[in-house]
């Protein structure tokens, strides 16, 4: 109640709302450049495995080893939120691109296994601190009219990678040497991380909490009682861990089912991904129209049957299958995938309170992370053992655990007391979240 409290708290709000003012076209189409490429960056290696192989001369088998190290790096995303409060986000953001950057070169100087491993985890690394912080610090300068648009557009641009990024992948593979690729990405990637730095370097990136930041002990007292003494967020926590373990089990055999079934080269194989970021730009543009008027649980929890149902699908897809059937199948299974793990974001956070919403959220990445690091370590030997069949069938059981997650995680919820229901209210247009507002049963 002091006045010098009451003058930082003022300085503190007129700090905001003079970065919000500062969003523009530019700083938007710098931030969708960085992240289209880093899908690129990250998903060419799955979706072109049996090609880069290749190209690497490495084996086929050994290649399960690179996906699931750099996925299984990812988990330390769970540095970014600290990081970037103590280094800012824009330092955060450049690591990470640079990063990204120094990846996509490390082929030049050597295709030995353990060279392409370490940039691999490198690249998932910096796509990790990349991710968060830019979405984060974009949000930051937007007004609250923006935000919901902003984050829509943001998030289109990892669908746009397979829409337009893949295919572009398979047409460089298969028309030019593999070199081309990688100087494609390092040409491009190398301006974006110059123009992030001249667009968001400012004189106002001073933390005014940064000399009274709380203690590691009293942080991790924060998280264990807000996230690990309820059941609902544990219980909802294995939602992204199991899903990405089906989604990553079958993208890391993509590639080799299209050449191995339908024989297809990188161009042609390339050119299928466009159905899976149609599907994405798809599932974004539902949670948008839909999601509110749904209810951000009806949507996970039906998503997700979906996806089951889809994965199933593909078990009754014999090698006689038509491929625009499979085209079919796969559109539906990525359309509902990425509705669902779209929509359990604010899920989640709604899960928890306020002050470990951002936790959370890492969290949630986390997991992402963890479950994409063994999908592809059992894609591989799965594809061996039965093909597409047994793929289809264990994404399908891991789909139907995750529908018993998030139905059990809602169950779960306490009730604060009697006579007074928990309410989540969820606005994606702009982005408004309550996860805690009582409200009178009638």
């Amino acid at each position: 109640d002091s006045p010098l409290l009451e003058e930082e708290d003022v300085s503190r709000s007129t700090a905001r709302s003079s970065s919000k003012t500062a969003l523009s076209a530019k700083h938007i189409l710098v931030a969708v450049s960085g992240k289209f490429l880093a899908g690129i960056s990250i998903r060419a290696f799955f979706f072109f495995a049996p090609f880069l192989s290749s190209a690497f001369v490495i084996p086929l088998d050994h290649f399960p080893l690179i996906l699931s190290a750099g996925e299984l790096a990812g988990m330390l995303g769970l540095l970014a939120g600290p990081l970037a409060d103590h280094l800012g986000e824009l330092s955060v953001i450049l690591l990470g691109q640079l990063l990204l950057l120094l990846s996509n070169a490390a082929p030049f100087f050597s295709t030995a296994f353990n060279w392409i491993l370490v940039s691999r985890v490198c690249a998932t690394i910096g796509f990790s601190l990349y991710t968060p912080c830019v979405q984060s610090l974009i949000a930051s300068r937007a007004s609250a009219e923006q935000q919901g648009k902003v984050a829509a557009i943001l998030e289109s641009s990892w669908a746009v990678s397979s829409l337009l990024g893949l295919p572009l992948v398979g047409f460089l593979l298969h028309t030019l040497r593999w070199q081309m690729l990688f100087v494609v990405l390092c040409c491009v990637s190398a301006p974006i991380l110059v123009a992030t730095y001249l667009l968001f370097k400012t004189k106002k990136t001073t933390h005014i909490m940064h000399q009274e930041s709380p203690s590691l002990h009293f942080i991790l007292q924060q998280v264990w009682r807000g996230i690990f003494t309820a059941w609902s967020p544990v219980l909802f926590c294995l939602f992204p861990l199991v899903a990405y373990i089906a989604d990553t089990a079958f993208a890391s055999v993509y590639g080799i089912y299209m050449e191995q079934q339908y024989h297809l080269n990188s161009q042609s194989v390339g050119l299928t991904t466009f159905v899976i970021g149609f599907a994405e730009i798809t599932a974004a543009i539902l949670v948008l129209s839909f999601a509110d008027k749904w209810g951000i649980f009806a949507c996970v929890l039906v998503s997700q049957s979906i996806t089951a149902v889809a994965y199933i699908l593909f078990c009754f897809l014999g090698p006689q299958a038509p491929l625009s059937i499979v085209m079919t199948v796969l559109f539906l299974k990525s359309a509902a995938a990425e509705f669902s793990l779209i929509c359990g974001i604010p899920y989640a956070a709604s899960l928890v309170s306020a002050d470990v919403q951002n936790t959370m959220m890492c969290l949630y990445w986390a997991m992402m992370a963890a479950g994409g690091s063994v999908g592809p370590l059992l894609g591989q030997p799965i594809w061996e053992w039965s093909g597409i069949w047994g793929i289809g069938f264990i994404s399908f059981i891991c789909s139907v655990f995750c529908v018993l997650c998030i139905w059990s995680a809602q169950r779960m919820i306490p009730r604060k007391k009697e006579g007074v229901y928990e309410e989540y209210v969820i606005n994606y247009q702009e982005l408004v979240l309550t996860p805690h507002r009582e409200v009178p049963v009638q």
